[in-house]
């Protein structure tokens, strides 16, 4: 039994999440080379136990790994339309139970009062696959269209393993008529960014969120939904600002000789679309379908000088904006992050060092995931207030080292946080904890090169590292 250098009572409060290195050093004199390290173990106490559940989206398949005796959390927004949910377990690789609650996360074994066992129906031990529709006319448990309900995969402690699962739920709508107290101020045939289409604009209060649907000929109407979400674009008061809409054709196939428009008001006030919250510092993994957008949110109380928005884990193209005082979308937003592909997504917000220009973080950010590609895709995406004086990446650094001159060592990192300070490290022997520094640097973008200008020698061997610092 050992005891560490420093107290490890600094790290109380901090953030387990991350990579934790172990590092050992015999400073005793004498013969000590037979000296082994025979075991050691790493516990957290964490403030709440609870794992963040995870969002199902519709027709999205969503995969997770559940230790023996533990459960896994996931919530299911059901949209105001639905006349059924139908929750699927794809597969499952031991036997599992899926558990339903309408109004908190189910408890393991079923002990929380609401908890019901949708798959399987029987007792356990569970299944490694089943379906179970809930109605909203049906047998209870009932469906509750424009509510929250909580399902729970519990990995019974008799498997003894880890269960492997894939899940997914899929909903019926029923049509309703849309809302007909707003109307489309003009329609304009327009070209933007070398595109031809009409541009659509009307007004409404700030907080409200439409979608616009559209049918090629009224006798008889065959009324089609574009799949944008659309928030205000051009803010006039909070009772009446400018909404702006570009049909380019490529939802429809093109143009038809005619083409009418109508609105459907999706929420008054912001109230009725789900947004999740994300905790601060805690990674959440979800899924989008295609052409569909996810929408979160993220609470600053403590004044803090910045915030780190990031997006990774991408199987697909999507985007990441945010917004202060209302849903961003991306003709609305304060800051954004759309790079191509599957690439990495940050947003960094600092009072007073950004444009546009800020005072204070403190209040609700709202945070949209578009959906770029034809088909649904899966990230994760996390929030983050300054820990140490530092915004840190949930991602590790990655370091690669060349020598593309053959005489200088060239050291790439990344993902770096933008604004963030970084330094360069060298040490002669791995064996101890003299590491010098090289250089201090300053993030520009989400990645770094440096060079070192000393020319490589046979003698000494060198190591480098790089570390974030405050």
């Amino acid at each position: 039994f050992v005891f560490p250098e420093q107290s490890l009572e600094d790290l109380v409060g901090d953030y387990a999440d991350g990579t934790w290195t172990l590092e050992i050093r015999d400073s005793r004199t004498g013969m000590t080379n037979n000296a082994q390290l025979l075991s050691w173990q790493l516990r957290f106490l964490f403030e709440n136990n609870m794992p963040v559940p995870t969002r199902l989206i519709d027709g999205v398949v969503v995969t997770n790994i559940i230790p023996a005796c533990e459960i896994a959390y996931f919530t299911v927004d059901v949209p105001p339309t639905a006349t059924a949910a139908t929750n699927i377990l794809l597969s499952s690789s031991v036997p599992v139970i899926v558990w339903f609650n309408q109004n908190t996360p189910p408890g393991i074994g079923g002990t929380n009062p609401g908890d019901f066992a949708l798959i399987p129906t029987g007792p356990p031990p569970g299944a490694t696959n089943g379906t179970y529709t809930l109605l909203t006319n049906g047998t209870p448990p009932l469906l509750l269209p424009g509510q929250r309900y909580y399902l729970g995969v519990e990995n019974p402690c008799v498997n003894g393993t880890n269960a492997v699962v894939a899940l997914q739920v899929n909903f019926n709508s029923s049509v309703i008529p849309p809302s007909t107290n707003f109307f489309i101020s003009s329609i304009t045939p327009t070209n933007i960014g070398g595109t031809n289409g009409f541009l659509l604009i009307w007004f409404a209060p700030t907080n409200d969120l439409f979608q616009v649907e559209w049918t090629p000929t009224l006798s008889p109407a065959v009324w089609s939904t574009f799949t944008n979400i659309i928030s205000y674009s051009t803010y006039i008061s909070p009772t009446n600002s400018q909404f702006m809409f570009f049909d380019d054709g490529s939802q429809t196939g093109g143009f038809g000789s005619t083409r009418f428009y109508r609105l459907r008001l999706l929420s008054s006030g912001g109230t009725s679309l789900a947004v999740t919250p994300l905790a601060n510092g805690i990674p959440l993994t979800s899924g989008v379908g295609a052409g569909q957008t996810n929408y979160f949110s993220f609470a600053v109380t403590n004044s803090d000088s910045g915030v780190l928005f990031e997006l990774y884990n991408l199987n697909g193209n999507g985007d990441l904006f945010a917004q202060t005082n209302g849903l961003p979308s991306p003709a609305s937003y304060f800051a954004s992050s759309t790079n191509s592909g599957t690439n990495y997504e940050q947003i960094v917000i600092r009072t007073n060092s950004t444009l546009p220009l800020i005072s204070s973080l403190n209040g609700t950010w709202f945070l949209s995931v578009p959906n770029n590609d034809p088909a649904s895709i899966t990230y994760t995406i996390r929030a983050v207030l300054p820990v140490n004086g530092m915004l840190v990446s949930g991602l590790p650094i990655n370091t690669g080292v060349s020598v593309p001159g053959g005489t200088n060592v060239q050291l790439n990192w990344g993902p770096t946080v933008v604004g963030e300070k970084y330094q360069v490290q060298t040490n002669v022997n791995l064996g101890t904890t003299n590491w010098g520094i090289l250089a201090n640097l300053s993030a520009g973008a989400t990645s770094m090169t440096f060079i070192d200008p000393s020319p490589i020698s046979a003698s000494p061997t060198l190591f480098y590292r790089v570390v974030q610092v405050p």
